[in-house]
């Protein structure tokens, strides 16, 4: 099955969950809400910046703390063919995050992106720096067996910055998405996701008389998390994501990226190291968190 085929029935499949969801959850008391059926909190936060897997936000319910100050970053070295010329890329990535738990299931956010794009041999429309500052909301709830959250980040970025990032940054700082999750077995949790990308039509020079059109106003990505939790003290997770994108960077519009991590540590200091697009021009992350 190809990848669009599969990640239709994933979309269709989420919606479904959704839909029922929201009957379910604009039909319970208040009063009458049970503890959320999912016990695990995430104090390190996703690259948007929300508490999750990697690019995965999650529900989390905070009790005992309400600050939490991450920080992850990564270099990844690629080729990239363009004509009949051929470049060494680089991208030198840094994730600086502040959340703060307003209420246990409430969350807001601010993720710093300092980000350095070189080619080798140089060309002006492959070299690019980014400064920009993702802020957003997630609230998390319960439904039956089954938590839900729901949220949204979004960094004020110009025409310019727009027309020169990465579409998997504008993924990162420009979203709205939900997530469903659920426990499948003791500490071993089960993540969908539906998020939606803000973006406008790009066209990039890249100096050498070619030019690179891409015409996304938004584009849909899907996921499929999976995590299990060694009480606070590790987790181990992957993420099967689905893209109807292309950019500079990928061949055709339909792909899918396979990332996986690991976070060892205390309740409220964690280390991790993460794995970006395993599949295809791997990307590797380290980083940490501590919380208040």
């Amino acid at each position: 099955m190809k990848n669009r085929d599969f990640g239709f029935l994933v979309l269709v499949f989420f919606l479904g969950l959704s839909v029922q969801g929201w009957s379910q959850v604009l039909a319970i008391d208040p009063d009458d809400m049970k503890a959320p059926t999912v016990k695990a909190t995430h104090l390190v936060t996703t690259l948007s910046g929300s508490s999750g897997l990697l690019t995965i936000p999650t529900p989390d319910f905070q009790e005992d703390r309400q600050v939490s100050l991450t920080y992850t970053g990564g270099i990844s070295k690629g080729d990239l063919t363009l004509g009949t010329g051929s470049y060494r890329i680089s991208k030198d990535e840094h994730f600086t995050g502040l959340a703060w738990n307003v209420k246990p299931n409430l969350e807001l956010t601010a993720m710093n992106l300092r980000y350095e794009r070189s080619s080798d041999p140089a060309l002006a429309g492959l070299n690019y720096r980014e400064d920009a500052t993702t802020f957003g909301m997630k609230y998390s709830t319960q439904n039956g067996d089954q938590d839900f959250c729901m949220g949204f980040s979004y960094a004020p970025m110009s025409a310019a910055q727009l027309n020169n990032a990465d579409l998997m940054q504008v993924e990162t700082l420009r979203n709205a998405y939900m997530t469903v999750t659920e426990e499948i077995a003791s500490g071993f949790y089960g993540h969908l996701n539906l998020k939606e990308s803000f973006t406008d039509k790009q066209k990039i020079d890249l100096g050498n008389g070619q030019t690179f059109k891409m015409n996304p106003k938004q584009f849909l990505v899907s996921g499929i998390g999976l995590e299990y939790v060694l009480k606070d003290a590790a987790s181990i997770f992957c993420e099967g994501k689905f893209y109807n994108y292309r950019d500079l960077f990928r061949e055709g519009s339909d792909q899918f990226s396979f990332n996986a991590g690991l976070r060892f540590g205390l309740r409220n200091i964690q280390l991790e190291v993460l794995g970006f697009s395993l599949n295809q021009n791997p990307v590797t992350y380290l980083g940490g968190s501590v919380g208040f």
